[in-house]
């Protein structure tokens, strides 16, 4: 969990990279044969680590994200889960109806989980997604200024490749 000012980066066991935003919360197991997280509260992004084999598994309110490779967001608000895809396919399923086939989202693409239910895939800026995508990676490697706090030495090296 990420209590702190600034966004703080995590380099998982397995290569996969997360950037928690302020008051973000979760859980994460992962063991030989399984790649689990349990989403709780904020904001984050996970650049997945490409594992074919063992899919990366998001638990949140209302249904899962699976990945086998890939960069999304997802975002808690007052209006559910928000899961928006940056780089490859993440795999949507709702706990209303989880035998029901996963949604895939390629980049540029976002869906909404609310009460249980997935919303309409809509399309986003794609321009504005790497915009967003570049300035983060610029601000992992500059320590530039984020909601008036840097990133301090730590979490600095846990988020080179």
């Amino acid at each position: 969990s990420n209590s702190g000012r600034a966004v703080r980066t995590v380099r998982l066991a397995d290569g996969t990279i997360v950037a928690l935003d302020r008051n973000t919360s979760l859980s994460i197991l992962i063991t030989q044969g399984s790649r689990r997280i349990r989403f709780q509260s904020g904001r984050a992004r996970f650049d997945v680590a490409n594992d074919p084999a063992t899919p990366f598994v998001v638990e949140l309110r209302g249904g899962t994200v699976r990945s086998t490779g890939s960069e999304f967001d997802l975002v808690a608000d007052t209006d559910g889960m928000r899961v928006i895809a940056l780089r490859g396919t993440a795999s949507l399923s709702s706990s209303d109806a989880p035998q029901a086939s996963d949604i895939g989202l390629v980049a540029g693409q976002a869906m909404r989980f609310h009460d249980g239910k997935l919303a309409p895939i809509y399309r986003i800026n794609t321009k504005a997604v790497y915009d967003l995508v570049h300035l983060a990676k610029q601000i992992m490697a500059k320590k530039i200024f984020y909601n008036a706090a840097t990133l301090d030495e730590d979490d600095h090296k846990t988020s080179s490749r």
